[in-house]
C-alpha cells in the first residue's frame, strides 16, 4: 500500500505541472504571441446599432459614477455632436504641439460590447501650430494615420472627413480630418473583471501620422502624436465632467503590463475543476482510482481477518482431543 500511495502521488505531480508552469508564462512571450495591429484604410464604418454597450457595463459605470442614476447610452448623432464641441473645448487652450506636425489628436470611445470585445471609436486630427522640421509644406490630404496596440486587433479605418483648405490657415484648433475604427480587444483580456480606468488604458492607442516627404517624394515620414493626444473627452469612457485624459506613452505601457500580469496572475492548481468537462473527466479518474485501490485493499483485509477467525475457531473446536490443527 505505501508503494501505490507514492507512485500515485508520483502521478498527479505529473498531472499538476504542466497547469502550474502555464500560468508563469512571461509577459513579453505573450506580447509577441499577440496580432499586430491591422491598419487598412478599407474598411466600411461601424454600425452602431449591431453593437451596443452591454447591461453590464452601463449597470457599472452608474455605479462607478458620482451620480449613480446615470447610464450611458449610445447614440450616433449625439456622439458626433458632442466629439465635436468637447473636443474643440479641450483644445482651445493648447497653443502648440510638440510634434513636428503641427497636429494635435482628440480620441473617443463611441461603444464598447463586453461580451464579444468590440469596440467603436472616434479619431479627430486638429490643426494647432505650423508644421516644422520634415513635416514643412507637407498637405493635410496627404496625411494618413497608423494605430499602434499589442492588445488589439484594428479591424479597419474609415476616413468620414477631410478638410480641403490651405493649411495656412490661422484658426487654432482647426478641424483637418476625423476617422472612424472597430477594433476588438484581445480574448485573453477579462473585460468584465476590468474597471473604467484600466479600460481606458487599455483601448487608448499610440496614434501616428504618416505622408509623403516633401523634399523626398519616394520616403515616407511619420511622428507619433501620444503626447499630443486628448481622450475621453465624451462617449462611453468619459467622465461625469467630461475632462479630457492625456496619456503619456510610459504610463499606458506600465498600465498595460499590470492588466496583463493581473490576468495571468498565478493561480493554485487542483482548487477548482478547470474548464468542464476536462477537469470533472481528470478529477473523476483520480477519484475511480483511489477508491478501487481502498476498497480493494479493504476487501482483502476483510477476507484475511476472516480467514483468521475461523482457524482460532477450528483450533479452539480441537483443544483437548489430541488433535493439532495444521497451518498451512
Amino acid at each position: 500500500m505505501p508503494a501505490v500511495a507514492i507512485i500515485l502521488i508520483w502521478l498527479c505531480a505529473l498531472t499538476l505541472i504542466p497547469h502550474s508552469v502555464a500560468y508563469n508564462i512571461h509577459i513579453d512571450h505573450i506580447l509577441r504571441r499577440l496580432p499586430s495591429p491591422n491598419t487598412s484604410t478599407a474598411s466600411p464604418r461601424w454600425q452602431a446599432n449591431s453593437l451596443e454597450p452591454s447591461p453590464v457595463a452601463s449597470q457599472r459605470r452608474s455605479t462607478m459614477s458620482l451620480r449613480p442614476d446615470t447610464q450611458y447610452a449610445f447614440e450616433e448623432g449625439q456622439f458626433n455632436a458632442s466629439t465635436t464641441s468637447t473636443c474643440e473645448n479641450a483644445l482651445g487652450g493648447l497653443k502648440s504641439v510638440s510634434n513636428p506636425s503641427g497636429i494635435a489628436a482628440c480620441f473617443n470611445v463611441a461603444f464598447l460590447n463586453e461580451e464579444t470585445s468590440i469596440f467603436g471609436a472616434d479619431v479627430k486630427l486638429y490643426y494647432v501650430s505650423q508644421a516644422n522640421g520634415e513635416f514643412t509644406n507637407t498637405k493635410w490630404e496627404d496625411f494618413n494615420i497608423k494605430l499602434g496596440s499589442r492588445l488589439i486587433e484594428f479591424s479597419g479605418m474609415n476616413r468620414v472627413f477631410q478638410n480641403t483648405t490651405s493649411n495656412s490657415t490661422t484658426d487654432s484648433p482647426y478641424l483637418v480630418m476625423q476617422w472612424r475604427y472597430s477594433g476588438r480587444v484581445n480574448e485573453i483580456i477579462p473585460l468584465k473583471k476590468l474597471s473604467l480606468e484600466e479600460h481606458r488604458y487599455l483601448l487608448a492607442p499610440n496614434i501616428s501620422i504618416i505622408t509623403k516627404s516633401p523634399s523626398q517624394p519616394n520616403t515616407i515620414i511619420d511622428t507619433s502624436l501620444a503626447p499630443d493626444t486628448l481622450s475621453y473627452t465624451t462617449g462611453y469612457l468619459a467622465n461625469d465632467a467630461n475632462s479630457p485624459y492625456n496619456m503619456t506613452t510610459s504610463e499606458v505601457k506600465t498600465q498595460l503590463t499590470n492588466i496583463l500580469i493581473a490576468t495571468l496572475e498565478f493561480e493554485v492548481p487542483g482548487i477548482g475543476l478547470g474548464i468542464f468537462p476536462t477537469g470533472l473527466v481528470i478529477t473523476s479518474v483520480w477519484t475511480g482510482l483511489f477508491l478501487a485501490i481502498v476498497g480493494y485493499g479493504t476487501f482483502e483485509r476483510k477476507q484475511y481477518r476472516s480467514f483468521h477467525e475461523r482457524r482460532l475457531k477450528y483450533a479452539a473446536s480441537t483443544r483437548g482431543y489430541g488433535n493439532r490443527p495444521v497451518v498451512s
